[in-house]
C-alpha cells in the first residue's frame, strides 16, 4: 500500500527526470496590468484620512476672523457655504460680525437697515443669486421686502393682500402692518395698485410673535413684551420709506464703478508707459512710437494687469512691427539722399548684368527695386550713412545676384499658387508647403481660365510670363507686387477659350498664344444691313487678341450688368483680316508707349524706354553710332500689357458708280438736303429725286432735276476713298 507521501514523491521525480530529459526553455508569460476603473460611489475616509483632511475646526476663531477680515463680502458669503464649521463660525457667531462689517466697510457700501444682520446684508448686495433658488445673475434687488429674487421666485411666493385670508385663514389682516410689502411682483420698473407680501416673511412673523409670547409666564409681562415688539416693528416700517435703501445702493453702485473705471484707466495708463519705456530702451525714438497707435494695440493684447517680464515677448511680437516699419519710414527720409544715391549705383550694377543674360529673357527679370529687399542689398543701402558705399561693396551681391532672382521668382510664384488655392474650388483643399514643391504643382498658374489682377494697377494678367515680366509701380516707390483672383475675367476667357476649340480644364496660356486668332465682339460689330454713306463711316469694325477681349468687355461694356458681359459672344476674324491686324499690332508696338531696350549696354533700364528713344541712343555718338539700327540692336520689354484694338473692314465697301451731283444744291451746300446730295453714287440719284424737294414742292419727278456725271478727277478724294471703283477707266 503506497501513502501519499510515496505518491508525492513519485510524482516529483518524474517531473524532474522529464524536465532533464527534453532541456526544455519555457518562457514565463507577461501579466497584463489590471485595467482602471472609474471609482464610483462615495470615497471610504479612513482615520489616517480623516486626521489629515483640511478643516478649520482647529484653528482659534480670533485668527479665523482676523484673516476673514481681508476677504471681499462676496467671498465672505461663499466661505460661510463652504462647508458646517465655516457656516457655524461666520453665520451663528456672535464674534464674526466684526468681520463682516469691516469686509463690508473696506468696499464702501451703504451699512444694513436694522432689520437685517450683516451676513444677509451681505449677501443681498453682493450675491447676483436668487435667494429662493439660486438662479445665478439676478441683477435687481427689491429693497421694500429685502430680497433678491427671480421672476420665477417672485410669482410663486408672493401673496396679494386681497388674498391674504385665503392663504393664512387662522391669522389676523393686522399682522401685514409689521411685514415688509412690495409693489412689484414682476419687473421693477411697472408699479402695482396692491400690495404684494413674501410667503415665508409672513411665517417668520408668526413665529416671532409666538417667541414674544412665550418669553414670559406672567400674563402683564408678555402683553408688554409683545406691544414693545410691535411698537418697534412699527417704527422699522415708518422709517422704511426714508432711508432710501435703493437710493443709498445706486449712489453706491455708480461709485463703484467709477471707481473701476478710474482704476483701470490708471491700469492702462501704467501698461501704457511701461510698454514705451521697454521700446525706449530698445533704442527707439519717441518719433518711432505713436502712443495713440501704441495704447489701441496695447489694450487689444492685455485687457488688465502689468506687463511682467513673461507677458513681454507676447505684447513685444504683436507690437514692434508697426514701430519698426515707422523707424524705417523716419530713417528713410532722413537718409533719403544717401540711400537713394546707394540704389542708382545697384540699379546701374543690375543693368550690367542685364549684359550677361539671353535678352529674350530681360523682361523676365524682376524688377530692381524687388531686389532691394533681398538681405545683402538690404544691409548695404540702409547701412549708416557715414560708411563709403562703392562698387566694391555690392561685389558679394552681385556673385550672388542670380540666387536672389530665383529665390524671389519662386516667392512670387508661391504666392500665385496660394491665390489659386484660396480661391479656384478645384485646388481649395491643396495647400503645399513652400519648400516642397514641385515642378509640377506651377503648371496650374499657365492655366488660362485663372487670371490673376494687380492690385497696383488693377490689370488683368495672364500665366507665368506676364506676371513674372509685369513691373507697374515707381522704381523709387516700390512695395512689392500684390496679386489676386480674376473671378470676373475668368468667366470672360471661359467663353473665348471654347471659340478657339480648347479645353477649358487643360487650355494653358501657350496653348492659346500658338493659335494666334484674333476675335471681334458681335455686338459692337457694325450691321451688314445698314446703308453705307459717302463717308465710308460705317462697315468698320475692331478686332483683338484674346486677352484683349477680356479688357475689351471691361472697358466697353463696363454699363452692363455682370450677366451680361458673361453672355457677350465673339467670333474669329477671317485669316486674311487677322493677318492685316497682327501687321498693324507690330507697327503699334512702336509707338510712343511702347518699351524697349538697347541690346548692346541695355540702356535705359532698369526703366525701358520708347521705340524711338533707343533708336536715337543706338545711332547717337554717346551711343554706339549705329546708322541703321536692325531688329537685332533692340530688345522688346514690355512690362505692363497694352490693350491693342485694330480696325477693319468688316462689311465690304459698295461698288463704284459713276457719281451725280445735284445741280439744285450746288449753290446752296449748306442746307440740309444740300449736305445729302450734294455727291451720290449714279444708282442712288433716282431714290434722291423722288424722295427729296429740291425745289420747295413736295414731289419731285425725275426729269424736273438736273444731274451732271462726275468723272477722273471731279470726284472728291474722300468719296473715291469711300468706294472702290469696279472700272478704274470711269
Amino acid at each position: 500500500m503506497r501513502t501519499r507521501s510515496a505518491k508525492r514523491e513519485r510524482n516529483n521525480s518524474d517531473v524532474g527526470e522529464q524536465i532533464n530529459a527534453t532541456q526544455l526553455t519555457v518562457p514565463l508569460k507577461s501579466r497584463e496590468p489590471p485595467s482602471k476603473r472609474a471609482r464610483i460611489g462615495t470615497p471610504i475616509m479612513t482615520s489616517h484620512t480623516e486626521a489629515n483632511r483640511p478643516c478649520l475646526d482647529g484653528m482659534n476663531t480670533d485668527i479665523l476672523f482676523e484673516i476673514a477680515e481681508n476677504l471681499h463680502p462676496k467671498d465672505l458669503v461663499s466661505l460661510s457655504r463652504a462647508c458646517d464649521s465655516t457656516q457655524a463660525a461666520f453665520l451663528y457667531n456672535p464674534q464674526a460680525v466684526l468681520s463682516w462689517r469691516r469686509s463690508r466697510e473696506r468696499t464702501g457700501a451703504p451699512p444694513p437697515p436694522e432689520d437685517m444682520t450683516e451676513p444677509r446684508w451681505a449677501r443681498l448686495i453682493f450675491d447676483p443669486r436668487c435667494m429662493s433658488c439660486n438662479t445665478t445673475m439676478v441683477q435687481n434687488i427689491d429693497f421694500s421686502i429685502r430680497r433678491r429674487a427671480c421672476l420665477k421666485c417672485k410669482r410663486e411666493n408672493l401673496v396679494l393682500a386681497s388674498g391674504f385670508h385665503s392663504e393664512f385663514p387662522k391669522l389676523d389682516a393686522t399682522i401685514l402692518k409689521i411685514v415688509h410689502h412690495t409693489r412689484y411682483p414682476g419687473a421693477l420698473n411697472r408699479p402695482h395698485i396692491d400690495c404684494y407680501y413674501w410667503r415665508s416673511d409672513i411665517n417668520e412673523m408668526v413665529d416671532m410673535i409666538e417667541k414674544v409670547k412665550g418669553g414670559s409666564h406672567d400674563k402683564g409681562a408678555r402683553d408688554n413684551a409683545l406691544k414693545a415688539f410691535m411698537q418697534r416693528r412699527l417704527t422699522i416700517m415708518e422709517s422704511m420709506g426714508k432711508v432710501g435703501l435703493q437710493a443709498q445702493y445706486n449712489v453706491w453702485i455708480k461709485a463703484q464703478a467709477t471707481a473701476k473705471k478710474n482704476k483701470e484707466t490708471e491700469d492702462r495708463l501704467m501698461r501704457l508707459s511701461n510698454v514705451y519705456q521697454r521700446f525706449v530702451a530698445l533704442g527707439y525714438t519717441p518719433e518711432d512710437i505713436s502712443m495713440t497707435d501704441l495704447a489701441g494695440e496695447l489694450n487689444q493684447e492685455m485687457k488688465k494687469g502689468g506687463v511682467s517680464d513673461q507677458a513681454w515677448p507676447r505684447v513685444r511680437r504683436a507690437i514692434e512691427p508697426r514701430i519698426l516699419a515707422a523707424k524705417e519710414q523716419r530713417l528713410e527720409t532722413e537718409d533719403k539722399i544717401t540711400r537713394n544715391t546707394r540704389r542708382r549705383l545697384f540699379d546701374d550694377l543690375y543693368a550690367n548684368y542685364h549684359l550677361t543674360v539671353e535678352h529674350s529673357q530681360w523682361k523676365y527679370l524682376p524688377a530692381s527695386s524687388a531686389l532691394y529687399d533681398s538681405p545683402p542689398v538690404r544691409d548695404i543701402i540702409k547701412s549708416d550713412p557715414s560708411i563709403v558705399v562703392t562698387e566694391e561693396t555690392f561685389a558679394d551681391c552681385l556673385q550672388n545676384l542670380s540666387e536672389f532672382i530665383k529665390s524671389a521668382k519662386k516667392k512670387l510664384k508661391w504666392v500665385l499658387l496660394c491665390v489659386i488655392c484660396s480661391t479656384a474650388p478645384a485646388w481649395r483643399s491643396m495647400s503645399p508647403s513652400p519648400f516642397e514643391f514641385q515642378a509640377e504643382d506651377f503648371s496650374q498658374i499657365d492655366l488660362a481660365i485663372l487670371p490673376f489682377k494687380c492690385k497696383k494697377c488693377r490689370l488683368d494678367l495672364f500665366g507665368w510670363d506676364e506676371v513674372s515680366s509685369h513691373h507697374c509701380e515707381s522704381i523709387r516707390e516700390y512695395t512689392g507686387q500684390q496679386y489676386v483672383a480674376a473671378h470676373c475675367t475668368a468667366h470672360y476667357v471661359v467663353n473665348i477659350v471654347r471659340l478657339s476649340g480648347l479645353d477649358i480644364t487643360t487650355a494653358t496660356v501657350s496653348e492659346m498664344d500658338s493659335l494666334d486668332l484674333r476675335y471681334t465682339c458681335t455686338v459692337c460689330k457694325p450691321d451688314a444691313s445698314k446703308e453705307w454713306d459717302i463717308y465710308g463711316a460705317r462697315g468698320m469694325a475692331k478686332a483683338y487678341t484674346w486677352r484683349n477681349c477680356t479688357r475689351h468687355i471691361s472697358e466697353k461694356h463696363y454699363r452692363e450688368t455682370e450677366e451680361a458681359r458673361r453672355s457677350l459672344k465673339f467670333e474669329v476674324v477671317p485669316f486674311e483680316v487677322a493677318e492685316m491686324v497682327r501687321a498693324q499690332e507690330q507697327m503699334l508696338e512702336r509707338a510712343e508707349g511702347s518699351q524697349w531696350a538697347c541690346a548692346h549696354c541695355a540702356w535705359p533700364l532698369p526703366s525701358p524706354g520708347s521705340y524711338t528713344d533707343v533708336i536715337n541712343h543706338i545711332k547717337s555718338e554717346d551711343g554706339h553710332n549705329i546708322v541703321t539700327p536692325n531688329e537685332a540692336d533692340l530688345v522688346n520689354i514690355r512690362c505692363k500689357p497694352v490693350m491693342y484694338s485694330v480696325d477693319y473692314q468688316a462689311i465690304p465697301k459698295p461698288p463704284y458708280k459713276a457719281p451725280v451731283k445735284c445741280l439744285a444744291h450746288a449753290g446752296n451746300p449748306s442746307t440740309r438736303e444740300g449736305h445729302r446730295c450734294d455727291l451720290l453714287p449714279y444708282d442712288k440719284y433716282l431714290g434722291h429725286a423722288l424722295q427729296s424737294s429740291c425745289n420747295g414742292d413736295d414731289w419731285i419727278p425725275q426729269e424736273g432735276i438736273d444731274y451732271v456725271y462726275l468723272k477722273g478727277d471731279q470726284v472728291p478724294l474722300i468719296w473715291r476713298e469711300a468706294y472702290q471703283p469696279e472700272d478704274e477707266s470711269v
